[in-house]
């Protein structure tokens, strides 16, 4: 076999394997020589394959520093020391309480999920993720420490192993407080931290509904003071109107009731009253006027005339109605009452000045000419005499009557005797018909 084909002597710690050339095999067949090249190409392939597992599971921090020192292992105390820094760090990085864990720290090194983390994954969480510097824990600090957790020295360390390690630190970091204690603890913050939120929501909420209840009662009253200025103004304006509509009826009024009467007074002013004597005059002019307009007895009533004078139906009236009533009812011509005389009987009935006289007044004024209408005659007496005129009036019409209905049926009973008289003489041929003749059948038969 050529030189080059040899293989290096493979080295798995203390165990050497020696090079044994195909000479130093004696006499063996070309199939024996093969079969130890192999053997011996796959003990070189394997020696690479233990020193990269050796490098991958650390076990050469097993064996010594690098300066070819004797391994040091860290004490108890050392391991718990930076324990302590770890569970520190932890505090510092993750606030939230429910983040410091362990458990969740390990599973964070853990990359292929092997339930185990090599030194490599636990110095690139101690260095990365904790941060934790060289000048607070040197990097011969860190492979003492692993050498103190891998026990085994499989170059691995496990949940437990991690655990444990960083639960001797969390109880030195905190030697009395107890887990029971932390949850207690932990349950006061967060009750804390809500009832303190709650009293803030509590404050904001109870702020704005003081802001809103403010601001509606803002404009609650902005809206009364506005309504209330409206209706001061309205009742202002109405009040306004109402004075002068009630200035200008009280002139209108006063025009109605009194500007004739001032006009003609004497001439102090003071407007005649007419006698007794005059307004007894007056009254049976009134009464005669009555009976010689109104031929029904039944319609010659001051009652009535009363009624008809008050168009406004106030029970009252003024000089305007009584001049109208005399004037234009009655027809009294002022050549036979003047104008004077009829303002002194208005003065004499208007005792009050109140520019009107009412229906008692007035019917007693009336009454002074009743004399006129027969008062002597009893009700019961004019009762049958009016009975008595009713009754001449119907029987005299229903005699016309009569008489006229006589007259048509002697009429209608003269003409039909006139033209039966003449059918009978047409028929005869007594008398040529004043109608044109009709034709008839030669079968018809003549009577």
């Amino acid at each position: 076999m050529p030189a080059g084909d040899r293989l290096p002597p493979v080295q798995d710690g203390a165990e050497k394997t020696e090079y044994h050339s195909p000479r130093d095999l004696g006499g063996a067949s070309v199939g024996q020589r093969g079969s130890e090249r192999v053997r011996q190409k796959n003990a070189g392939l394997a020696a690479i394959v233990r020193a990269e597992r050796d490098e991958r599971m650390s076990k050469v921090l097993m064996k010594g520093e690098p300066g070819g020192g004797a391994p040091r292992v860290a004490t108890e105390e050392e391991r718990n020391q930076v324990a302590m820094i770890l569970n520190q760090r932890m505090d510092v990085l993750f606030l939230d309480p429910q983040a410091r864990s362990w458990y969740k720290l390990f599973c964070h090194m853990d990359d292929d999920l092997s339930g185990k983390v090599n030194f490599h994954e636990f110095e690139d969480m101690i260095r990365n993720e904790l941060k934790v510097t060289s000048s607070k824990l040197s990097d011969e600090q860190l492979r003492a420490v692993w050498r103190s957790l891998d026990e085994d020295s499989s170059g691995f360390i496990a949940t437990g192993e991690f655990g444990h390690f960083m639960r001797q630190g969390a109880r030195h970091q905190n030697p009395e407080e107890s887990t029971k204690a932390k949850i207690l603890k932990k349950r006061e913050m967060d009750g804390e931290a809500s009832r303190q939120q709650r009293k803030e929501m509590l404050s904001t909420w109870r702020e704005s509904k003081a802001l809103a209840e403010a601001a509606v009662t803002e404009h609650t009253e902005q809206l009364r003071n506005a309504e209330a200025g409206r209706t001061a103004a309205a009742l202002a304006r109405v009040k306004q109107q109402n004075a002068v509509t009630a200035q200008v009826i009280r002139q209108e009024r006063d025009e109605r009731l009194s500007r004739h009467l001032m006009k003609k007074g004497d001439t102090a002013g003071t407007p005649r009253a007419a006698s007794m004597q005059e307004c007894e005059q007056f009254s049976v002019l009134l009464n005669q006027r009555m009976v010689e307009i109104f031929i029904d007895p039944r319609a010659r009533s001051w009652y009535k005339l009363f009624v008809h004078m008050d168009d406004d139906l106030s029970g009252k009236i003024n000089y305007h109605e009584l001049e109208d009533m005399v004037r234009n009812e009655l027809k009294v011509p002022n050549s036979r009452f003047s104008d004077e005389q009829l303002m002194g009987i208005w003065n004499f009935l208007d005792e009050d000045r109140s520019g009107l006289i009412t229906i008692g007044e007035f019917g007693k004024f009336m009454r002074l000419g009743a004399h006129v209408h027969g008062v002597k005659e009893s009700t019961k007496t004019k009762l049958l005499s009016v009975k008595k005129a009713e009754g001449a009036v119907a029987r005299q019409e229903k005699q016309e009557l009569n008489e006229e209905r006589k007259q048509m049926v002697a009429g209608d009973k003269l003409a039909k005797r006139s033209k039966a008289a003449e059918l009978h003489d047409v028929t005869w041929g007594l008398r040529a018909s004043a109608d044109p003749p009709r034709f008839r059948s030669p079968n018809a038969l003549v009577y």
